[in-house]
């Protein structure tokens, strides 16, 4: 089935109200690999095989570890400037990312200096 205004190979599916669901373009075969444990099997095992290949190497949110920066909440100063010492979040993405390279390491926190100054 093909929509006049939809992209070949993209379809409107009709919502649980009946209304007609945009399609997800590029995100659709992702949602497909999130949701791959809860659908039925509508998707052929070729595909399902590609895409496990493809994400394979992507830890589910709910099976990543936070660092204790994550939970530290910022707290602003009585000029209503954010702490010099506010977390950037950097060691986060270190965690997440499967590079875990320097630049993520020490980059944000010259970022945030460097805006904090030209606040003040």
């Amino acid at each position: 089935m093909h929509s006049p205004g939809v992209p070949e190979g993209q379809v409107h599916r009709l919502g649980h109200r009946g209304d007609r669901v945009p399609p997800l373009g590029p995100l659709a075969e992702l949602f497909d690999y999130g949701l791959r444990q809860f659908s039925r099997p509508r998707v052929s095992a070729c595909r399902r095989l590609r895409l496990e290949r493809k994400y394979s190497h992507i830890t589910p949110m709910t099976q990543r570890k936070l660092p204790p920066s994550f939970w530290k909440e910022p707290v602003p100063n009585p000029l209503g400037l954010l702490h010099p010492g506010t977390p950037d979040f950097s060691d986060l993405l270190a965690s997440w990312s499967a590079e875990g390279g320097s630049e993520l390491q020490s980059g944000g926190t010259q970022v945030l200096e460097g805006t904090q100054l030209a606040e003040i």
